[in-house]
C-alpha cells in the first residue's frame, strides 16, 4: 500500500502547475566577525521586485532546505536571501564560539544591515520579511527585535 500511495502522489504532483524558474541565483560568502558565512541571493526577473525575504533554516539544516521555497518566492517576484547560520551548512564552524540564539540573531541583524539594506532599493525602509523553520523561527523573532 505504501508504494501505491507514493505512485498516486507522484501522479498528482505532475498535474500541479510548474514554477517558471525565471530568476537569477547567486551563491556568495560573507565575512562576519572573521568567519565565512555562506548565503544565496535569488533575484526575480520580474519588472517589479516585491521586496526582500530572508529565509532562516532550522538546527542541523542549511540553505538547501529552502530550495522549493526560494523558487516559489522568486517566481512570485521577491528577492530571496537564504543564509547558512554560523556553525551550520556551508558556513564556518568555529569551535571557540558560544552558539546561542542571541549570537545568531546578532548575525542576522548585521546581515540585514550590511547586505540586504545595501542591495535593496528601499534600503530596508519597508522592512524584511523573515521566514524561519524550527530554531530559525526563534532566531527570526530575536533578530526582528534588533532590526
Amino acid at each position: 500500500r505504501l508504494f501505491a500511495s507514493v505512485a498516486s502522489d507522484t501522479a498528482a504532483e505532475s498535474e500541479l502547475p510548474q514554477t517558471r524558474l525565471d530568476f537569477k541565483k547567486e551563491t556568495r560568502k560573507w565575512i562576519w566577525e572573521g568567519h565565512k558565512i555562506f548565503h544565496e541571493v535569488t533575484k526575480p526577473n520580474a519588472e517589479t521586485d516585491l521586496g526582500p525575504v530572508l529565509l532562516l533554516h532550522g538546527f542541523g539544516c542549511s540553505t538547501t532546505y529552502w530550495r522549493a521555497t526560494v523558487a516559489t518566492l522568486a517566481d512570485a517576484g521577491y528577492t530571496v536571501y537564504a543564509i547558512d547560520l554560523l556553525g551550520l551548512g556551508q558556513s564556518a564552524k568555529p569551535s571557540e564560539v558560544y552558539y546561542s540564539i542571541n549570537l545568531w540573531a546578532r548575525m542576522i541583524d548585521d546581515y540585514a544591515q550590511e547586505i540586504i539594506s545595501v542591495e535593496d532599493a528601499g534600503g530596508l525602509k519597508d522592512g524584511v520579511i523573515m521566514i524561519g523553520n524550527s530554531i530559525g523561527s526563534l532566531i527570526a523573532l530575536a533578530a526582528a527585535a534588533e532590526i
